[in-house]
């Protein structure tokens, strides 16, 4: 299977279609909700209303025998009230003061308007057309440690100011499951505790979808289960959700040909993955090569389309996948 995110089809839909085509792609992640809103008039907040050029593009892609999935960020918002945010250990609110970017802003997973945030996007998504399935991005924390090639100079391994969360409902639900202060508990145990948060919210929110006609629950996680648990809070395996891609990006991690391997073969042991990887990483022959793991992982997926001059070469290496 060949995948492909979308995050600015709203620039060329036609151009988007045609490498569709050209390039073998059975799945299609179109991105309806970012960091600024909604790309439809939405009930919550809505950056742009695209929402006849939606239907007309899920459509299209439909008849083309494309499977169409709805691309939502739920917890990663700058447009929600402030209590919803995650809190840092000095009890800073991320809203006032993101980390490395001013869009990194997260709504914390254990308030339950988080949850009716995500399922009121869901249920707007569900109306808007007729997508096969949701794609849920931004699961997670931020990252602690953030890796030295995504840094820039920010690279951090551990500092309170980075570390999520402990807003008041945390600390509360925390007390009443444990009866001990989360502020006093080791970092590897309140890791366990917020990677158990996230879990339940990512699961809830597959049920809710799977509710709305959803044939498929996906979501895009970090690349090696130890890193996306340790610095993201990411245990994607007890999601519960169809399948994960691994965002397997070599720029932003520091890792080779022979790294995205091992990422997605030690991946795939813990549920149904496909491999991420950004179009502008791979050299002639590549994806050729990674199609090696083909077979134990469910396809490979690209970021992003419409690209914009595919060259044959590439057209050629995903021969391999299909």
């Amino acid at each position: 299977m060949i995948f492909a995110w979308s995050r600015s089809w709203h620039q060329n839909p036609d151009l988007l279609l045609r490498e569709v085509r050209e390039l073998g792609v059975t799945d299609v992640f179109l991105l309806l909700t970012d960091y600024d809103g909604a790309y439809y008039r939405s009930s919550l907040w809505t950056k742009r209303d695209l929402s006849l050029e939606i239907k007309r593009l899920t459509s299209a892609l439909a008849e083309e025998g494309v499977r169409v999935h709805a691309w939502i960020t739920p917890m990663r918002t700058t447009r929600a009230e402030k209590r919803l945010y995650m809190v840092n250990r000095l009890g800073q609110s991320i809203y006032d003061d993101p980390p490395y970017i001013e869009t990194y802003k997260f709504l914390c997973p254990n308030r339950a308007e988080t949850l009716s945030i995500a399922e009121s996007l869901l249920r707007e998504a569900a109306g808007l057309a007729e997508f096969y399935g949701v794609h849920l991005g931004y699961l997670q924390y931020p990252e602690l440690p953030l890796e030295k090639p995504l840094a820039e100079g920010l690279y951090v391994r551990y500092d309170p100011k980075y570390d999520y969360c402990y807003c008041e409902a945390c600390r509360a639900k925390f007390k009443a499951e444990t009866e001990r202060e989360l502020f006093d508990e080791p970092k590897d145990v309140a890791l366990r505790w917020r990677a158990k948060a996230l879990a339940g919210f990512a699961s809830a929110l597959a049920q809710r979808a799977r509710r709305l006609g959803f044939k498929a629950v996906s979501a895009h996680v970090h690349p090696g289960p130890q890193y996306a648990h340790t610095a993201a809070g990411q245990t994607w395996w007890e999601w519960g959700l169809d399948f994960y891609v691994v965002t397997a990006y070599r720029s932003n991690w520091g890792g080779d040909l022979g790294w995205v391997k091992r990422v997605a073969l030690e991946s795939a042991q813990l549920g149904r993955v496909a491999i991420g990887v950004r179009i502008a990483e791979l050299s002639p022959g590549e994806a050729a090569q990674l199609s090696e793991v083909r077979g134990r992982v469910l396809g490979i997926s690209l970021f992003q389309l419409p690209y914009g001059g595919i060259p044959q070469w590439l057209i050629r290496d995903l021969s391999t996948w299909a």
